[in-house]
């Protein structure tokens, strides 16, 4: 009986509980409507522009970072032709080498 009696309470108050509830706001009006799809489409263009600019600013990144691969690949090829003694800049530091050894205020004193 008292098994009886505590279900009977919780399904009063469930049932209760269900017909008191009701939305918080009530029911969206025309005009709230227009404001709230106003709002998604701005959101939405304004997330297009987000994605677009993400686009060109990945576009910048890889472009300079093929950049920086060419310019490492030429200045790795610059030290291999300096480091072999071939090439103009192999020339051009011989040439500075001889000279500060050999010019005239090389050796002060002498």
């Amino acid at each position: 009986m008292r098994h009886h009696l505590t279900l009977l309470l919780i399904i009063l108050s469930i049932l209760i509980f269900f017909s008191s509830a009701k939305p918080v706001f009530g029911p969206i009006g025309v005009a709230e409507k227009h404001k709230i799809a106003k709002m998604l489409q701005n959101e939405q263009k304004s997330l297009q522009m987000l994605e677009e600019e993400q686009a060109l600013l990945e576009r910048v990144v890889e472009t300079l970072s093929k950049e920086i691969e060419d310019k490492e690949a030429h200045i790795d090829q610059l030290k291999r032709s300096y480091t072999h003694g071939h090439g103009a800049i192999s020339n051009i530091m011989d040439d500075y080498r001889s000279s500060f050894k050999n010019g005239i205020g090389a050796r002060p004193g002498r």
